[in-house]
């Protein structure tokens, strides 16, 4: 009998939620290892490591995901360890905290990836749309976005695009570079 009241699952959980920098950059990282990927030196210099036993022919992103897929994992293991773990197991109780924490920090791992992506959202329209207004704002997320018909002057229609955050909806026009031109911003708090 091995007490996992004294293992690793327990005690080091709060540590696991260092994988959020991690995750939160994985896609970044991939988009630089392409890019670096296009210089022929870059590219041959993998190749050449690749195929070395101790890369097991794997590429570089294989090793890559692993981090991101760890806690999923860890997740998984435990939930089938206390499947098959009676419960009046002396570790039953312990395991059951371990998976608890382990779900607590995938989830805040979770949690975060998406207010990350909901911020650099937010940075990439405020990339389209150039300097005509200012976007980015820490607490500011993308809730829905598309394309809608404006009525003006007597049933004639503009194509216009709507961006409705939490707290602004910005109204804009698509323009022929591919961005977006602004044509008014309305405060949602000022709407009530």
């Amino acid at each position: 009998n091995w007490p996992l009241n004294e293992c690793v699952w327990t005690t080091q959980a709060p540590f696991l939620r260092l994988y959020t920098e991690y995750i939160n950059n994985y896609n970044t990282g991939l988009a630089v290892l392409t890019q670096c990927r296009k210089r022929k030196e870059f590219a041959a210099f993998l190749k050449l490591r690749e195929r070395t036993v101790v890369m097991n022919n794997l590429d570089l992103t294989s090793f890559l995901i692993k981090p991101v897929q760890r806690l999923p994992r860890y997740v998984l293991l435990l939930t089938e360890l206390l499947k098959y773990t009676p419960e009046d197991h002396v570790d039953y109780e312990s395991l059951t905290q371990a998976l608890n924490s382990i779900q607590g920090v995938a989830d805040y791992v979770n949690e975060h990836k998406r207010e990350a992506e909901g911020l650099l959202k937010v940075v990439e329209i405020q990339a389209a749309m150039g300097d005509s207004v200012q976007l980015v704002n820490p607490t500011r997320r993308l809730i829905r976005q598309g394309d809608v018909k404006e009525v003006y002057s007597r049933n004639k229609l503009k194509d216009r695009h709507l961006f409705l955050f939490n707290d602004l909806c910005v109204v804009a026009e698509k323009n022929v570079r591919g961005g977006y031109n602004h044509k008014r911003t309305h405060r949602l708090d000022r709407c009530l």
